[in-house]
């Protein structure tokens, strides 16, 4: 059994139009709030970006993260939205805060949880910069850069998926115990 038996796949340009309008989503919070925003996405390879095992490992990600949000005194969230689609599920705050405090925390959670190799978490300043991780993640299957597997296509889709599927599966279980 894989993550991707439920999922319907979406076509390359689906993907493509679909970060067009979060980007400019992003872009209308950002003029409308004034503020930092939060954008949460999964890194999932492949032309199926959702399905029901996707879908709980997108809500373990957004509840860590509006966790760690919430429960810092330092900062308030002033709006936000969680979108499933079929081209992927998407969580977009706004906050006021300090930036790269967040950034560090939610680096953490990339880093140290169990489902965090495939959180994207960005932070993007009131100005539309994004905060730059100070180092590469690594890929999901070796100890490259992920960009450098990626860019050489080192890995196979079917590779991928089964690493993910794995990850998903061994997480979903040990939660239910």
């Amino acid at each position: 059994m894989s993550v991707f038996d439920d999922g319907y796949p979406v076509s390359l340009a689906a993907m493509l139009d679909r970060r067009e309008t979060r980007v400019r989503q992003q872009e209308a919070w950002r003029q409308h709030y004034k503020s930092a925003l939060l954008s949460f996405t999964l890194n999932i390879p492949g032309p199926i970006k959702t399905s029901s095992m996707i879908h709980w490992a997108f809500q373990e990600g957004y509840r860590l993260i509006r966790q760690t949000l919430l429960h810092l005194s330092s900062t308030a969230i002033i709006d936000e939205e969680a979108i499933h689609l079929p081209t992927g599920n998407e969580y977009l705050c706004a906050f006021h805060g300090e930036p790269s405090s967040i950034k560090k925390r939610m680096m953490s959670i990339e880093e140290h949880h169990p489902l965090g190799r495939l959180f994207d978490i960005d932070i993007l300043l009131p100005s539309g910069e994004k905060l730059s991780r100070p180092r590469y993640r690594r890929c999901f299957l070796c100890h490259e850069q992920a960009q450098v597997c990626t860019r050489s296509r080192a890995h196979t889709l079917d590779e991928l998926q089964t690493a993910i599927s794995h990850l998903i599966m061994i997480s979903y279980y040990a939660s239910a115990k």
